[in-house]
C-alpha cells in the first residue's frame, strides 16, 4: 500500500513538473520590460557573416528620443520560445541595453522573425521589431558613431 501511494505521489509530482515546463515554454514574454527613462545608452552592433567574434559596425545610442523609440518598440513585442541556440553563429543585430543602475540586457535579432536571447531562440508572438529604424541609423553612420 505504501509503495503504491509513493508511486502515485512521484507520478503526480512528475506530471506537475511537465505541465509547468510546458506552460513556461508556451507562455509569451516581452523582449524587454524597461522604461525608456531607465536606459542610459544602447549599444547596437551589426554582425555580418563573420559573426560576433569578428566584431562589426557599432553604434552607441545616447539620444533620449532614439532610446525612447527603440525601447517602446521592443516593449511592445512579445515573444515565444522556439528552440535552443547552441552551436549557431551570432549573426544579425546585437542589442545591449545599459540601464542607469548599471545593469544590462542583451540579445541578438537574427532576422525580423527570430531573436536570440540567452541560450534560446524566440519568435515574435505579437507586434514587430522596427528594424527599419535601426537600419537607418547604420545607413546614416556606416562606420559606427555615437549618436548624441
Amino acid at each position: 500500500m505504501k509503495s503504491i501511494r509513493l508511486m502515485l505521489i512521484i507520478v503526480l509530482v512528475f506530471a506537475a513538473f511537465i505541465a509547468g515546463a510546458i506552460a513556461w515554454w508556451k507562455y509569451p514574454t516581452p523582449i524587454t520590460d524597461i522604461a525608456p527613462y531607465e536606459v542610459s545608452k544602447i549599444h547596437i552592433t551589426e554582425y555580418n557573416e563573420g559573426g560576433a567574434q569578428h566584431g562589426g559596425t557599432r553604434i552607441i545610442v545616447t539620444d533620449q528620443m532614439n532610446i525612447k523609440h527603440i525601447i517602446e518598440n521592443l516593449n511592445s513585442v512579445s515573444i515565444k520560445k522556439e528552440n535552443l541556440s547552441l552551436g549557431n553563429p551570432v549573426l544579425g543585430i546585437g542589442i545591449i541595453i545599459l540601464k542607469t543602475d548599471g545593469s544590462r540586457h542583451s540579445f541578438v535579432i537574427d532576422s525580423n522573425s527570430r531573436i536570440r536571447k540567452g541560450l534560446l531562440f524566440y519568435r515574435p508572438d505579437s507586434g514587430s521589431i522596427d528594424l527599419n529604424y535601426i537600419h537607418e541609423m547604420f545607413n546614416k553612420y556606416p562606420h559606427g558613431f555615437i549618436i548624441p
